[in-house]
Parts: structure tokens; C-alpha cells; sequence
């Protein structure tokens, strides 16, 4: 309904203007840890979406589970989800990504990336059902599972490290 909403309301006309001054780009740790408090309700209404969407995903997940998505007699289900993800999500995700702004970034991360996501959870359940011997690659995919968190924070902090001004500033140096 809000991307309705985004799609109705009056387009862009012409490029957006610059961030000036642009704390990602010339301002320090700091003044990024101001812009997030200053702008903490709109930094912190994703959780809207998020949170309600957990909710769904995991009553899913429970539903995949019991159908058998992780064991051989889900060879079917797992299939189906693959085909649906890779073949007709992962393809929309990307045009949406790339030519449709900012409704289309919504549509992508919070209406097509979950079917990315269940086809690559059937692909990995995939392969290590066909290779149940293979217990080394399954537990090296717990691990990750179990590290998901802390990987998560380390992306974070490395890729703010690149690309944001207090670091190396590669963001403010690549064209929009």
C-alpha cells in the first residue's frame, strides 16, 4: 500500500539535489552518530516493516520445515521454491533494483527478496541432502548460522570503514 502510495504521489523531475553539507562523505564518525539521533524516527521506521515480516518469514519457516523442506521427501517443495526464487524473483529484484527508485526498492526488499531468500535456503537444503556425507560443509553452514550476528556488525563496520568519510571516503569518490 505505501508503494501505491510512493507511485501515485508526484514523480521527480530532474536530479535529486546534493546532500550539503554531506556527513557521509566529509563528516566524521561523530557527526553521523548526530545525523542518526536527529533523524532517529526515520532512521528507525524500517522496524515497521521488519518486524511484522519476521513474523510472517518465520511462521513460514515453520511451515517449510514441517512440509520437509530440510530432508529428502522435500525434493519437490525445494525445486518449486528455487525455480520461483532464482528464475522469477531474483530477475524482477534486480530490474526493480535498478530502474524503479525508491518504490521499487521497497517492493524489491520487502516483497520479492524473501523469495530470493527461500530459494537459496532450498539450494543449500538441496545440497546437503544429496550429500549427507559431506558433514564438514554442513557444519562449516552452521557456523555460519551461529556467526550470522556478529557478521552482520563486522560487514557493517568494514564497509563504513570504505566507504564513508571518516575512512577511506570511496563513496563520495564513484559517480551517483
Amino acid at each position: 500500500a505505501i508503494t501505491v502510495v510512493l507511485l501515485a504521489g508526484p514523480s521527480e523531475t530532474g536530479p535529486r539535489a546534493p546532500l550539503e553539507p554531506n556527513p557521509y562523505a566529509h563528516g566524521s564518525f561523530w557527526d553521523l552518530v548526530t545525523v542518526r539521533l536527529d533523524h532517529v524516527v526515520l532512521f528507525r521506521l524500517e522496524t515497521v516493516f521488519i518486524f511484522p515480516m519476521s513474523i510472517a518469514l518465520f511462521l513460514l519457516g515453520a511451515w517449510l520445515f514441517q512440509a520437509g523442506v530440510l530432508e529428502p521427501r522435500g525434493t519437490a517443495l525445494r525445486r518449486r521454491l528455487m525455480w520461483l526464487g532464482f528464475a522469477v524473483a531474483a530477475p524482477v529484484d534486480i530490474a526493480l533494483e535498478v530502474t524503479a527508485g525508491g518504490p521499487g526498492l521497497l517492493v524489491a526488499r520487502y516483497g520479492v527478496a524473501p523469495f530470493v531468500s527461500l530459494a537459496i535456503l532450498s539450494a543449500v537444503a538441496e545440497f546437503y541432502v544429496r550429500r549427507p556425507h559431506h558433514r564438514w560443509a554442513g557444519r562449516r553452514l552452521a557456523e555460519v548460522g551461529r556467526m550470522a550476528l556478529s557478521s552482520y556488525v563486522l560487514q557493517n563496520l568494514v564497509a563504513s570503514a570504505i566507504c564513508y568519510g571518516w575512512g577511506l571516503g570511496l563513496a563520495a569518490s564513484t559517480p551517483p
